[in-house]
C-alpha cells in the first residue's frame, strides 16, 4: 500500500511540473499547477507569478502591470492611463485618463461617478446628484432618500420634473414635469403636466415623432426630437397637464380620454392665455361645456340645456321624458315627450307648417313644400314638390311624380296596375303581375300572357311567340320562322335558308347567278352545295363528287371506282383501299397503292419510295449532291443506308452484323455480335481482333499479333 501511494504521488507531481509547450514570446516557463506558476516574455518584456491560481497573481507585461490577492485585493493597470482598483469588494475605483472619467464605489453606502458632460455623486439613500447634458443644455437631476424624492431640471429652466415616490414606469405618487420648446411653426410654448398617484403610468407607448428646439433664456438652441406618445394611463387618482395650448385635470381619471373620471375639465386658450373652449364634468350628475359654436349644461337626471350662438336653444326637463327647442333663425318651436315618440313643432318662415307624431300609429307634416300624413297599418300619403304617394292598404294606391305626368294606381296589388307615363307615352296594364301585361309606348308595344302568347314590338324589330312552338322575330336585316320541330326558315341579306324537320334543308343565296346555295336531304348523309366555282355532292357512303373549279377535284362511286386530281396529279383506285394509281403528264410525280396503307411507291420532287410494310422499305432521293438510298428488309432483320458522298451502313439483328463504308475517311468496318469480331481498315491501317482470343493490326509493313490480348508478337 505505501509502495503503490509512493508512486503515484511521484507520478502526479512530475506531470503537474514538466514544462509546458513553447509559446510566442515567451522565454521561460515553469509550472507546479495548483500551487505555483512562473513565466517571462520578451516581446513585450515581462513576468508573471501565480500562486495558488487563480487567487494569488503578479505579472507586467511592459507598461501595464498588475496584482491580485482574492477576494482582498485587485489592481490591475494597463499603463495607457486607464486603472482599476478593488479592496475587498467593498470599495472599486476605475480612472482612465483619456477620457478625463473617474468612478469610486464604496458598496452600497458612496458612488461618485465623473465623465465628459456628466457627472454622479449619491450617498445612498440621503442625497444623490447627476448632472448631465454638456456645456450647451446643461442639467442636472437631485435625489433625497431615493427614490422619495427626485428632481429633474435644466439649468436654462426650461424642463424641469419633481417626482415623490417614483418608482417609474410603474408608479409615481406625486410628478410635475414642465418643458418648453419651439415648435415647427417657430412659435415658442410649454408643457406642463401634474400626476398624483400614477399607476402604470408610461407602461405602454409608442413611437411618435416631434421635431423641436429646446430654449435658453427665451433664445431657441438645441434641436431634439420627442419620440413618446402615451397610449395607457390606466388610473389616475390626480392629474393636471397643459400642453400645446390645452389643458386637461382630472380626478380619479380612466385611461387617456380626456372626459374620463369623476371630475374632469379640459380645453384650450388662445395665444393671449384666454380659454376659448372648455368642458367639465362631474361625474355622473353635472357636465359643462363651451366652445366658439355652442355651450351645454346639464344636471343629471333633472335638467339639461343647449345653446347655440347661432341662436338656436334645447332645453330638456328629466331627459328625455320633456325637451324644449327653439331656432328662431328657422322660425322654429317644437316639444318633445318623450324623444322621438311624441313630438310637437311649429315653423315660420320660408316654408311655414306644423309636424306631430305618436309613434307607432300617427305621423303628420303639414308644409307648403311637402305634407306627410300616416296612419298606421292602413293609410298614408305623401306630398312633396314632385310627387305625391297615397295608399289605403291593402285596397287601393296611386303614385303621381313630375307634376302627373306620370301616374301609377294599384287596385289589390299585384292584381291590377295601371301605369301612365306622358313622358315616353306609356300606357300599360298589368293583371296579376308578371303573368299578363298589355303596354303601348312611342315607338313599341309589348304584350303577353304567360306561358300562352309573347308580342314585343320597338322600332324594325318584332319578336312573336305561341307556346313555344310558334317563334318569328324581325328586324331590318333578319327574320326567322320557327313551326318547332316541323318547319324552320331564316332570312337575311345574304339569302334564305329553309329545314323541314331533318330531311331537308335548302339554302338560296341572292345575287346575279345561283351561287352559294346549299340543299341537304337527311343530312349529313345527303348533300349538294355549291359557292362560286366550288361544288360539293355526296350520298353517303357511295358518291362523292367534289371539284374546286380550278381542275383539282375527287370524284368516287364507292368502292368501285375513283378518281382523284390534285395539282395535276391525276389517280385512279379500284375497289379502295385495295388498289390505287395515278400520275402527272410528264411523269415528274407518281402514286400506286396496295392495300393501303401497307403497300404502295410515291415518286416526288426527286425522291422515290417503294413500301410493303412490315416486309420491305426502300428510299430513293436524287439530292443536289448526289444520289442516296435507304432500304429495310424485315427490319431489324436487315438495314442498309448509303450517302450521296458514297459512305455506307448496313446492319442486321440491331448490329449483330455491322458493316460501314465511309471513302472520306477510307474507313472499311465490319463487326459480329456487337464487336466480338471486328475488321476495321482506315488508312493504311488494319486491325482484327477477336475478343478475349487475339488481336492483329497492321499499319504500313509493321504488324503485331497479341494472344489473349498479352502477348505481342510483332514482324
Amino acid at each position: 500500500m505505501r509502495f503503490d501511494a509512493g508512486v503515484l504521488t511521484a507520478l502526479l507531481l512530475s506531470t503537474a511540473a514538466c514544462r509546458a509547450p513553447e509559446r510566442e514570446g515567451v522565454d521561460e516557463r515553469f509550472n507546479f499547477l495548483p500551487l505555483a506558476r512562473y513565466e517571462t516574455s520578451e516581446n513585450p518584456e515581462g513576468y508573471a507569478v501565480d500562486a495558488l491560481w487563480p487567487l494569488v497573481r503578479f505579472h507586467r507585461e511592459g507598461e501595464a502591470h498588475g496584482s491580485r490577492a482574492f477576494p482582498l485585493w485587485i489592481h490591475e493597470d494597463d499603463g495607457e492611463g486607464e486603472d482599476f482598483l478593488n479592496l475587498g469588494l467593498l470599495y472599486w475605483r476605475t480612472e482612465n485618463d483619456r477620457t478625463e472619467s473617474i468612478e469610486r464605489t464604496l458598496f452600497p453606502v458612496l458612488f461618485q461617478a465623473r465623465g465628459p458632460h456628466r457627472e454622479k455623486f449619491h450617498v445612498w439613500p440621503i442625497y444623490g446628484v447627476d448632472r448631465y447634458g454638456g456645456p450647451e443644455a446643461p442639467a442636472r437631476t437631485d435625489t433625497v432618500l431615493g427614490p422619495i424624492l427626485d428632481w429633474d431640471r435644466s439649468d436654462d429652466g426650461a424642463r424641469s420634473r419633481l417626482s415623490l415616490v417614483a418608482l417609474w414606469p410603474l408608479f409615481a405618487l406625486f410628478r410635475n414635469d414642465r418643458h418648453g420648446w419651439v415648435d415647427e411653426a417657430g412659435e415658442a410654448t410649454e408643457n406642463r403636466e401634474l400626476h398624483v398617484a400614477a399607476i402604470l403610468d408610461d407602461l405602454l407607448a409608442l413611437v411618435h415623432g416631434q421635431r423641436s428646439q429646446l430654449v435658453v433664456d427665451g433664445v431657441p438652441s438645441q434641436e431634439h426630437e420627442t419620440k413618446l406618445l402615451h397610449v395607457l394611463d390606466l388610473f389616475q387618482l390626480f392629474e393636471h397637464t397643459r400642453t400645446d395650448g390645452r389643458f386637461r385635470t382630472r380626478l380619479l381619471g380612466l385611461l387617456d380620454e380626456p372626459w374620463s373620471g369623476l371630475y374632469a375639465r379640459f380645453g384650450r386658450v388662445d395665444e393671449r392665455g384666454e380659454t376659448v373652449e372648455e368642458w367639465n364634468h362631474l361625474f355622473p350628475i353635472w357636465f359643462h361645456g363651451e366652445d366658439a359654436k355652442e355651450e351645454l349644461r346639464v344636471l343629471f337626471p333633472l335638467f339639461g340645456h343647449l345653446e347655440e350662438r347661432a341662436g338656436r336653444e334645447k332645453t330638456w326637463i328629466v331627459p328625455p321624458l320633456l325637451a324644449h327647442e327653439s331656432d328662431p333663425a328657422r322660425g322654429l318651436t317644437a316639444w318633445d315627450a318623450p324623444w322621438p315618440l311624441w313630438r310637437y313643432e311649429r315653423r315660420d318662415g320660408d316654408d311655414p307648417g306644423w309636424h306631430l307624431r305618436l309613434l307607432p300609429l300617427l305621423w303628420f307634416t303639414k308644409r307648403e313644400s311637402a305634407d306627410v300624413e300616416v296612419i298606421l297599418p292602413l293609410w298614408y300619403r305623401i306630398r312633396d314638390a314632385s310627387s305625391e304617394s297615397v295608399h289605403l292598404v291593402p285596397l287601393w294606391g296611386r303614385h303621381r311624380e313630375a307634376h302627373g305626368a306620370f301616374e301609377r294606381t294599384f287596385v289589390l296589388p299585384p292584381l291590377w296596375i295601371d301605369t301612365e307615363d306622358a313622358r315616353n307615352g306609356l300606357d300599360r296594364t298589368d293583371v296579376v303581375w308578371p303573368l299578363a301585361r298589355f303596354e303601348t309606348r312611342d315607338g313599341g308595344a309589348h304584350r303577353r300572357v304567360f306561358p300562352l302568347f309573347w308580342f314585343d314590338r320597338e322600332g324594325d324589330r318584332s319578336h312573336l311567340n305561341v307556346l313555344g312552338l310558334f317563334d318569328r322575330t324581325t328586324d331590318a336585316d333578319r327574320a326567322s320562322t320557327l313551326l318547332w320541330p316541323v318547319l324552320g326558315s331564316v332570312e337575311d341579306d345574304d339569302g334564305r335558308r329553309t329545314s323541314v324537320l331533318p330531311l331537308l334543308d335548302a339554302r338560296f343565296v341572292t345575287g346575279d347567278a345561283p351561287v352559294g346555295d346549299q340543299t341537304s336531304v337527311l343530312w349529313p348523309l345527303s348533300s349538294f352545295e355549291r359557292d362560286g366555282d366550288e361544288t360539293a355532292r355526296w350520298i353517303f357512303p357511295f358518291l362523292w363528287w367534289f371539284d374546286d373549279g380550278d381542275g383539282d377535284g375527287r370524284r368516287h362511286l364507292w368502292p368501285l371506282i375513283g378518281r382523284d386530281e390534285e395539282d395535276g396529279l391525276v389517280t385512279w383506285s379500284t375497289l379502295w383501299p385495295l388498289f390505287a394509281r395515278g400520275s402527272t403528264d410528264d411523269g415528274t410525280r407518281s402514286r400506286t397503292n396496295v392495300l393501303w396503307p401497307l403497300g404502295g411507291a410515291r415518286r416526288a420532287e426527286g425522291r422515290a419510295t417503294r413500301w410493303f410494310f412490315p416486309l420491305f422499305y426502300d428510299r430513293a432521293s436524287d439530292g443536289e449532291v448526289g444520289p442516296s438510298r435507304r432500304t429495310w428488309v424485315l427490319w431489324p432483320l436487315f438495314s442498309r443506308t448509303a450517302d450521296a458522298d458514297g459512305s455506307s451502313l448496313w446492319h442486321s439483328l440491331f448490329h449483330l452484323v455491322r458493316h460501314e463504308h465511309d471513302p472520306a475517311r477510307a474507313l472499311t468496318e465490319l463487326s459480329i455480335l456487337g464487336g466480338v469480331y471486328r475488321d476495321r481498315t482506315e488508312g493504311t491501317r488494319t486491325t482484327r481482333s477477336l475478343a478475349f482470343l487475339f488481336g492483329y493490326e497492321r499499319e504500313g509493313e509493321d504488324s503485331t499479333l497479341r494472344l489473349f490480348h498479352l502477348v505481342p508478337i510483332r514482324w
